[in-house]
């Protein structure tokens, strides 16, 4: 008779306990000043080639003396030397490189290509990281209280034992543990538990 309110007891523990689990609503957790802000930085690579027409802004066409370049000779052979190492001047294409720093973070190539007395196309490549601040609440170590229970049934869907129990977890995330139940033979037991955090990478 003993063992019936013994096993009965640890029914309507059991029962108890995940009635009440199943009807309270899952809190939102609310940082306390025991918690504390820790930041993280994620770094985004920027690798990409952009194409620009440049416009021209303003065109001078003021002439500056004393170039002699520009003095046509009298003589026809030399007249023409000189017009064709202008022209070949005029068409070829010069292509200047230049970089930007950007701090510490990376740089941006840049690549004027002139032609025809103009920039004909420029070019940006650029080669940096963004760095991204955020931060989360990092919750403080907390000693933690759980209580619950267990059913068992054997392999004829028999009820093998019911169980209850109370698990404690330390500040260093060790938890140890008391278990009281029924076994099969309707026979009361007593049992403690005790875990260590295994860390994984």
């Amino acid at each position: 008779m003993g063992q019936k309110v013994y096993l009965a007891v640890i029914a309507v523990l059991v029962v108890v306990i995940f009635l009440q689990r199943s009807c309270t609503g899952e809190r939102k957790y609310l940082p306390t000043s025991k918690d504390k802000i820790v930041y993280d930085t994620v770094w985004s690579t920027v690798t990409k080639t952009e194409y620009k027409k440049v416009p021209v802004f303003k065109r001078d066409t003021t002439y500056v003396e004393g170039d002699t370049i520009f003095v046509a000779d009298s003589s026809y052979d030399k007249l023409k030397l000189q017009f064709d190492n202008l022209a070949k001047n005029y068409v070829a294409r010069n292509i200047y490189r230049d970089s930007l720093l950007l701090d510490s973070i990376g740089y941006v190539l840049v690549l004027d290509t002139l032609q025809y007395n103009s920039i004909s196309s420029r070019t940006y490549k650029h080669n940096y990281k963004i760095p991204t601040v955020t931060g989360y609440v990092q919750a403080a170590q907390r000693r933690q209280l759980y209580i619950g229970g267990g059913i068992s049934i054997d392999k004829g869907l028999g009820l093998s034992n019911l169980q209850v129990g109370v698990l404690y977890k330390n500040k260093k995330d060790q938890i140890f543990g008391i278990q009281t139940g029924i076994s099969e033979e309707l026979t009361p037991y007593i049992g403690v538990l005790s875990y260590w955090k295994i860390k994984l990478k």
